[in-house]
């Protein structure tokens, strides 16, 4: 999971994916790299020990125009996995985050 001090290890604290962190973080769960998983962030509802990660999270640019082709990917690769994709996007402006991030999912429990 990432602490405050490595949020400030992983680069700017202003970019978007640390604003994810710190929102994800604050509402009580705990993130983690899912890179090797295809996606930025793999949430925990708990300590990542004694829980199975619940969510997915991808981190886009709210102006990025995104595929059909890589929802159906994403919503695939998190039910093999059972969990849920959370597309995350956090409005900039000169680099910065100007509010909290938006959440929306776009996998659930169909699986």
């Amino acid at each position: 999971a990432y602490s405050h001090e490595q949020l400030k290890s992983e680069g700017d604290p202003q970019t978007a994916n640390a604003a994810v962190i710190a929102d994800l973080t604050n509402r009580g769960y705990f993130v983690v790299s899912a890179l090797r998983h295809g996606f930025d962030f793999v949430v925990y509802e708990g300590d990542p020990v004694r829980h199975h990660g619940s969510h997915f999270v991808v981190v886009a640019d709210p102006a990025q125009q995104i595929r059909p082709r890589q929802l159906v990917l994403w919503h695939r690769l998190a039910a093999a996995a059972h969990k849920t994709v959370l597309l995350a996007t956090v409005k900039m402006a000169d680099g910065k985050p100007t509010g909290a991030p938006s959440y929306l999912t776009i996998s659930g429990d169909e699986r």
